[in-house]
């Protein structure tokens, strides 16, 4: 399974280091989800007011995995990985500022590869919200495809958008 790291440039080093762990505590990931930039990205016209927002029973839940990334060592964003069904994982991606590029894209890819290497994972699954086109190229480039588009999902400001449903398998003999 392949990272796609490439810019408009060509290819672009990753300069920093990322790396992944998993989290129980949900005052980090709360944190950053409230932040207005970052929570008005991730909700939707049926979402709670920001401060309202929280994780904590979720991350707590044995069978979910909340992964931190952090980069050259601060903490810079988590993915929430939701059980759905055995073996079947819905990946939610909050990134900062912090974690943009082609560090966001090798903090996807290295999140993947821990939930099949370190989880009772075959299958990651996710949704871009046509209303953030830039979710379904990050997708792309982490080693998701694309399964299907479903329509009238949510609503963001009182306009209806629809959204592209992803996939990625564990392919045998990886980890």
């Amino acid at each position: 399974m392949e990272c796609t790291q490439q810019t408009r440039s060509g290819i672009e080093p990753v300069a920093s280091r990322i790396t992944i762990e998993r989290t129980f505590s949900g005052d980090w990931c709360n944190r950053l989800a409230r932040e207005p930039a970052i929570y008005a990205a991730i909700s939707d016209d049926a979402s709670p007011p920001a401060e309202q927002f929280d994780l904590t029973t979720t991350i707590r839940q044995p069978d979910n995995f909340f992964l931190l990334v952090r980069r050259d060592g601060k903490a810079v964003g988590y993915f929430g990985l939701l059980k759905r069904a055995p073996a079947i994982y819905e990946v939610h991606t909050v990134l900062s500022k912090a974690c943009r590029g082609q560090s966001a894209i090798q903090a996807g890819c290295l999140a993947r590869d821990w939930m099949f290497g370190n989880a009772p994972c075959l299958m990651l699954v996710s949704y871009c919200p046509d209303n953030t086109p830039q979710t379904l190229l990050f997708a792309k480039r982490c080693g998701f495809t694309l399964f299907g588009q479903l329509r009238h999902t949510h609503t963001k400001n009182g306009v209806p958008h629809n959204t592209t449903y992803v996939y990625c398998v564990k392919h045998e003999g990886e980890n």
